[in-house]
């Protein structure tokens, strides 16, 4: 019987050529091309986020000089609101005053007649003087655009005594003390009609909210400083119910 024949030895791998000179260049170059384009990459990403976020800034500092302007020219125009209106109630009150001199003037006139009246050293005095008080009484007195009703029931009230006082022949009386109560009256509704403590506290112009530079504040202290309207109760005189 013969032998088998013995096995064939495994290929031996073909060795590669070696790497040239130019294919080394090459593959440099690659890898060159790879790192430079990722570097570019790298960096026009970053210009990018850069150019944007230079954008944002600037479009939130135009918002917020814009929220400022804003800010600024509404105090501005409140601020002449405020102005225009304290001028309006100063050129009120000038005219308030005005008028208080011509009442004044015209209480004067209308004390000093009916003095005369109530100083008379007789009746024939009195008849004398009445002619004065009723010129003033039917006249002058009637222009004051704000004639105080107390001098109106007080002036009506001495013309009353007077009236009375010429029907009644017979009256003995001394003038003075015919008519020193109602000239007395007279004078107490002169006073109170004239009292400029309370013409000017009426007129006074209103004083503007204080500005603390914050736009939602400043409006809540002008809303909380308006005066509250009177209740449906207090416009028909009659009182508030009390609170529980």
């Amino acid at each position: 019987m013969s032998e088998p024949a013995p096995a064939a030895p495994p290929p031996v791998p073909a060795t590669p050529p070696a790497e040239t000179a130019e294919e080394k260049l090459k593959r440099r170059q690659f890898y060159l091309n790879v790192v430079s384009a990722v570097v570019l990459l790298v960096g026009g990403a970053a210009s990018v986020y850069q150019y944007f976020a230079q954008q944002q800034k600037l479009a939130n500092e135009q918002l917020a000089q814009q929220q400022k302007d804003t800010a600024a020219r509404r105090t501005a125009e409140e601020n002449e609101g405020a102005r225009r209106e304290i001028e309006a109630e100063l050129r009120q009150r000038e005219l308030a005053l005005m008028i208080y001199r011509e009442k004044k003037e015209a209480y004067a006139v209308l004390m000093d007649a009916a003095t005369d009246v109530a100083t008379a050293k007789d009746r024939a005095e009195v008849e004398a003087n009445a002619g004065k008080y009723y010129a003033v009484y039917l006249g002058r007195i009637h222009i004051i655009p704000d004639l105080d009703q107390g001098v109106q029931d007080a002036k009506n009230a001495f013309e009353a005594r007077l009236r009375v006082y010429r029907g009644d022949a017979n009256n003995s009386q001394k003038p003075l003390d015919v008519f020193s109560s109602p000239l007395v009256d007279l004078a107490g509704a002169c006073q109170k009609g004239l009292d400029l403590n309370k013409l000017l506290q009426k007129n006074a112009p209103k004083q503007p909210a204080p500005s603390f530079g914050l736009p939602f504040f400043d409006a809540a202290v002008r809303q909380l400083s308006k005066p509250k309207p009177p209740s449906p109760l207090a416009l028909l005189g009659l009182p508030d119910p009390p609170k529980p």
